[in-house]
C-alpha cells in the first residue's frame, strides 16, 4: 500500500516536474548567456535541477525518489512510472554526454570497478565493435544469452546493475532517437568504459574543445 501511494504521488507530480523542469532550464540559460557560459555547462544543468528538486517539497521528493528507486518490473507496464523512468535515464544520458565533451574520456573512472568491468567485457565480448554499436549486439536471442552472465555477475557490485539507462550507438554522436538504445546500467558501463579507455570517445571531447577555441 505505501509503494501504490508513493507511485501514485510521484506520478501525480510529473506534469509538474516536466513544467518546471523546462522553466527552470530556461531560466538558466538566460543566466548562462549573461555569465558568457557554455548553455551545457555542468553546473547550469545542475542549478536547474537542484530548482526543480526544492519545488518538489519533502513530501513529493521523497515519493520520487522512493518510486524511482525500486526496480522498473516492479510496476508492470504503467505508462506514468515509464515516463519517470524516461525521465531519469535522460537526465543521467545528459549529464554523461556533457562529462565526456568536458574531460578528456580516457582520465574518467566511472565506478570503482572500472578494471574488473572491462576486464571481464573484453573476456566476454573480444570482437563486439564499440565505436559503432549495432542493435542486435545487446537485443537479439544470442546477445542476451552472452550478455546475461556478464551482467548478473555484478548484481551486488555494481548500484542498480540492472536498471535501464540509455547508451548511444555511434560514439562520436550525441544521444538522439536514431542514435540511442536501451540498455542496463551494468551494459552502459562495460561499453563506456571500454570506449574510454580505447580512445573511442576522444572524439566527442575534441568536438567540444574545438568549438570552444573556434
Amino acid at each position: 500500500m505505501f509503494m501504490e501511494s508513493c507511485v501514485c504521488l510521484a506520478a501525480s507530480m510529473m506534469l509538474h516536474v516536466a513544467n518546471l523542469t523546462c522553466r527552470a532550464s530556461e531560466r538558466m540559460r538566460h543566466t548562462a548567456a549573461a555569465l558568457h557560459l557554455d548553455s551545457d555547462d555542468l553546473c547550469v544543468r545542475k542549478m536547474a535541477s537542484d530548482e526543480v528538486l526544492s519545488s518538489l517539497g519533502v513530501e513529493g521528493a521523497t515519493a520520487v525518489a522512493h518510486a524511482l528507486s525500486l526496480p522498473a518490473d516492479a510496476y508492470g507496464n504503467d505508462p506514468r512510472l515509464e515516463a519517470m523512468w524516461a525521465m531519469k535515464a535522460y537526465n543521467h544520458a545528459e549529464v554523461y554526454f556533457n562529462l565526456i565533451s568536458s574531460v578528456d574520456p580516457k582520465f574518467l573512472k566511472l565506478t570503482k570497478l572500472d578494471e574488473r568491468i572491462y576486464s571481464s567485457f573484453r573476456e566476454t565480448f573480444k570482437d563486439l565493435d564499440i565505436k559503432l554499436l549495432n542493435p542486435d549486439d545487446l537485443k537479439s536471442d544470442e546477445a542476451k544469452e552472452r550478455w546475461r552472465p556478464f551482467c548478473n555477475q555484478f548484481d551486488g557490485l555494481i548500484e542498480d546493475f540492472n536498471y535501464g539507462t540509455l547508451l548511444r550507438l555511434d560514439c562520436e554522436k550525441d544521444y538522439t532517437e536514431e542514435n540511442t538504445i536501451f540498455a542496463t546500467r551494468a551494459q552502459f558501463f562495460a561499453v563506456e568504459i571500454a570506449r574510454n579507455r580505447e580512445g573511442c570517445n576522444d572524439a566527442v571531447f575534441k568536438s567540444k574543445c574545438a568549438k570552444l577555441s573556434s
